[in-house]
């Protein structure tokens, strides 16, 4: 049986900027790499990159920009923590998996703090990593954030704590080590990660890092990115305000602000025109850099929604691998569950993200036919459902090992929903509840699944309320 293993609580505070206490200047160098050069007392490095500029023809040196990686305070005392995958519907794309290509797995670059690559979850799903900081393989995560981000993109399903957002979707993790000992993030450095990317093949780039400013060499290297196809996912900001984040907020790179488990976005996810969309990013279970077998419970902030996004950006390319990074964007905010004001706002973006609806419109599959080709059998009983004026009455039946969960949520007449509530049988007695519509709900949705695998039979019920009257 799958358990969620609870065994590390961890609080993150935001990276001030006293870490950067050096400022840089970078360029490319004539012979085509990027390098950086340390500031000297007493000038800006704007002064400098001037300088070095009028001395040395040809070269077009810049201030190098500080990023920093995107986690936020949290309160560990909340545990339902991957209940928020259900809220994208996660684990239904995963029944869609016989429909990947088969051939090479998809690549993830995560451009990150490094990662514990010896995690019984992570292990085999990591190739060799690059620390750009060192110029080495040497990948150890020192800030526990890395190891993280790269469990939220594909934690394997092998019945040990979490599970990437990936599922059983065959996809590998290229960790690409960008933080400095002293916790800053230059961005000459996340440029070069993201030409390495591009060199190792890679499909995906998820960021969960940024700062503020445009900075040239950053920028072209996403350009570079996204022109050779690899969807390129950052974090939004952490910030109660509107500012710009980069690399997020390049054009074409898929900008991710955080909600919790009920759709609800955070306070402190940056609301802009550039959010593309958003994803559960409060109190996130993953693996940890604790332990071998050590994970987190509480990882909080856009940081933690960006990974999300991007294992299912994974899922489109293994299912439909020619797609181009702007096509997959398109897939993202077309198939987005709305939320907010209606249509895209500033601060969902298109809404946040539906794994399953994304996975049908590039399989070109309707609901019925994708369900009939890939329900798994399950030993779970059918549960019965009873429609009233009052709402909908869910019995579970008893059970000896499966423990089935239900998620009923309710929809007006746009589509927006209105409320979600969550059933969960503990023990092996049978159960009825019934669920109260609300008074504008038009449709009510079942999303029924077990706690016996991440694999088991997704069944869906949609019943039009006919009255609510009394409701």
């Amino acid at each position: 049986m799958k358990k969620l293993i609870i065994l590390l609580l961890t609080i993150y505070t935001i990276f001030s900027l006293s870490a950067f206490a050096e400022e840089y200047i970078a360029f490319r160098a004539l012979d085509g790499e990027i390098q950086s050069l340390v500031v000297p007392e007493g000038i800006s490095a704007e002064e400098y990159a001037n300088i070095y500029n009028a001395r040395h023809p040809g070269v077009q040196a810049e201030p190098d920009d500080e990023r920093y990686l995107m986690a936020v305070p949290s309160d560990p005392m909340y545990m339902q923590v991957q209940m928020a995958y259900e809220l994208i519907h996660a684990s239904e794309a995963w029944n869609f998996a016989p429909h990947q290509q088969v051939g090479e797995p998809v690549i993830v670059a995560v451009i990150d703090s490094g990662c514990n690559v010896y995690h019984e979850d992570l292990k085999d799903r990591l190739l060799t990593g690059y620390n750009v900081v060192y110029d080495s393989t040497d990948v150890v995560d020192n800030f526990n954030h890395g190891t993280a981000v790269c469990g939220l993109v594909a934690a394997a399903a092998n019945d040990l704590g979490a599970v990437g957002v990936a599922g059983n979707f065959d996809v590998k993790i290229l960790p690409i080590a960008v933080v400095k000992a002293s916790g800053g993030i230059s961005a000459s450095h996340v440029a070069k990660a993201i030409e390495f990317a591009i060199a190792q093949g890679a499909d995906v780039i998820n960021m969960s890092l940024g700062g503020k400013g445009e900075n040239a060499l950053e920028k072209a290297a996403v350009e570079k990115a996204i022109a050779a196809g690899i969807v390129v996912v950052s974090a939004a900001g952490n910030e109660d305000g509107t500012s710009y984040y980069y690399p997020a907020s390049y054009d074409n790179c898929i900008s991710v602000g955080s909600c919790n488990a009920m759709g609800v976005i955070a306070q402190s996810s940056v609301r802009n025109d550039k959010v593309t969309v958003a994803a559960p990013g409060s109190y996130i279970a993953s693996t940890s850099n604790a332990g071998n077998d050590m994970y987190g419970t509480s990882y909080s902030g856009t940081s933690f929604a960006s990974p999300i996004v991007a294992g299912v950006c994974a899922m489109l390319k293994a299912a439909a691998p020619t797609l181009t990074a702007q096509q997959v964007k398109a897939v993202l905010e077309k198939t987005a569950t709305d939320a907010g004001d209606i249509g895209r706002d500033d601060y969902y973006g298109y809404g946040y993200v539906n794994a399953k609806a994304a996975l049908l419109s590039v399989l070109s599959l309707s609901e019925e036919e994708a369900i009939a080709a890939n329900r798994l059998l399950c030993q779970a009983r059918e549960l019965v459902l009873i429609e009233d004026t009052l709402g909908v009455c869910i019995e579970l039946p008893k059970t000896e090992e499966i423990h089935p969960f239900v998620i009923f949520e309710t929809y007006d007449e746009n589509a927006r929903m209105l409320n979600r509530q969550l059933l969960y049988q503990t023990g092996n007695a049978a159960i009825s509840k019934t669920f109260l519509a609300s008074k504008n709900a038009k449709t009510v949705k079942l999303y029924i699944w077990t706690d016996m695998h991440p694999l088991c039979d997704v069944r869906e019920f949609q019943i039009e309320v006919t009255s609510n009257e009394n409701s």
